[in-house]
């Protein structure tokens, strides 16, 4: 004989309203994951046209814990940030038209032909 101290208590099945609470959306929304199969359902009755559901509090955890993300903004379309830090360089600036007048007024040598 089992005495009812050592059967665990295990919570009854919730909802699909409580469920649906718990995770902060609609019944709709709860039904559209059971569908996609992304939150498990416990079968409660025998019917097979209008299936009676109830869902695990546990289930319903680590749904949220599978769902759960951190937004990280798009580096190429957020905002850019002024520079804390100016930049110097040692290089000096090359005047491309400069350096061709003198090239071109350079004396040429006479080829050798």
């Amino acid at each position: 004989m089992i005495d009812a101290g050592s059967v665990p208590q295990v919570a009854p099945p919730l909802s699909p309203k409580d469920a649906a609470r718990a995770l902060g959306v609609s019944v709709k929304t709860l039904l559209g994951f059971v569908r996609d199969g992304e939150i498990k359902y416990i079968h409660l009755g025998r019917g097979r046209k209008k299936i009676r559901r109830g869902f695990d509090f546990q289930d319903l955890q680590e749904f949220k814990q599978r769902r759960t993300r951190r937004d990280v903004p798009c580096q190429s379309i957020s905002p850019r940030t002024a520079r804390s830090i100016s930049s110097i360089s040692g290089s000096e600036v090359v005047g491309f038209t400069a350096r061709r007048e003198l090239r071109m007024s350079e004396k040429r040598r006479p080829s050798s032909a």
